[in-house]
This record gives C-alpha cells, structure tokens and sequence, in this order.
C-alpha cells in the first residue's frame, strides 16, 4: 500500500463565488452555436499549489481573441483579455460602474468580448516574442483595457507593434 500523499490536479472549487462564476461561463458556452469555443477549467498552469480554478475560453473562429483568469473567492477574478491582457477585477464589484456587482461587471466583460469582439495593441520582439499585449473592451459606454504593463516604444522601434481587431466568436 503506498502512503504518499495524493496530489490533486483537479482545481478546488468553493460553493458560491467560485462555482458561479463557472456556472456562469458553462452556460455562455452552452448558449452559443455548437463548437464556436472550447471551456477549459484546471488549476493554475505552472502552479500546482495554488487551489484556485482557473479558467480559459478559446473561440474555434481564428480572429477571435481567447479570454481566461483565476478565481479567487473573497478577492475577485484575476482576467485575461486577448494574449496577455490582464485586470482585477475585485470581488466587492463597482470596478466599472458603482453598484454593480463583480460578478455583473465579468458577465458583461464576456458578452462582449464573445459577442461583439474587442481591439488589442500588442508588442513582438525581433524574434516574434510576444513583449505587451493590451485589449480594449467596450463596455459600460467606456474603453476598459486591460494590460500586460508599460512598454518603452523609443528604444525598440524595430519591434512589431500591431493593432488586432478580434471579431465576435460567431
């Protein structure tokens, strides 16, 4: 009989936040036209510690930008738009608009991303590695970005720099 402890890939999911946040996600999924995208839910790539489940959505359509984050129950959900754009949004809610809830504020950041696409500027070296990467989603009437950090344009002139505009997922 082997004693070692186990060590479960499987993400620890906690009633509430978590779990609606997943639910929330399988239904989007579900409600588009079959195979316009792919839900995958595991723990954090890289990270075999961390409990949290962690969450990628991934459009078949190739102009379609991919979205993912962490969930963190009482913290928010840590989000990434586009290659390598990336937001808190905090678990007390009014991160764009006073009053709404996070949950609120994530349900209209997938709407929109899935459903009407966004723009991401993003940055290559000269060996095609990705160096920045920020998506812009309108929503709420605003620009909401979401960003990989500060860049410095001036000393890299030679790298890539592009503007994407992501189409809707169908």
């Amino acid at each position: 009989m082997n004693d070692e402890p186990r060590v479960s890939l499987e993400p620890s999911i906690l009633p509430g936040f978590e779990s609606r946040i997943l639910e929330f996600l399988s239904s989007l999924i579900t409600k588009m036209p079959a195979g316009a995208a792919e839900l995958k839910i595991s723990r954090v790539p890289g990270q075999p510690d961390w409990p949290e489940p962690y969450f990628e959505v991934r459009p078949t359509k190739p102009n379609a930008g991919p979205f993912s984050g962490i969930i963190r129950d009482g913290d928010g959900i840590d989000l990434t738009v586009g290659a390598r754009g990336t937001r808190e949004l905090r678990y007390e809610g009014g991160n764009f608009v006073n009053g709404l809830s996070c949950e609120e504020e994530f349900a209209e950041i997938c709407r929109v991303v899935t459903i009407e696409g966004f723009v991401e500027e993003v940055v290559h070296d000269e060996h095609g590695g990705l160096v920045y990467a920020e998506a812009t989603v309108l929503a709420f009437g605003k620009e909401i970005t979401f960003g990989s950090g500060r860049w410095l344009p001036l000393p890299f002139l030679t790298w890539d720099k592009r503007r994407v505009q992501h189409s809707p997922y169908f």
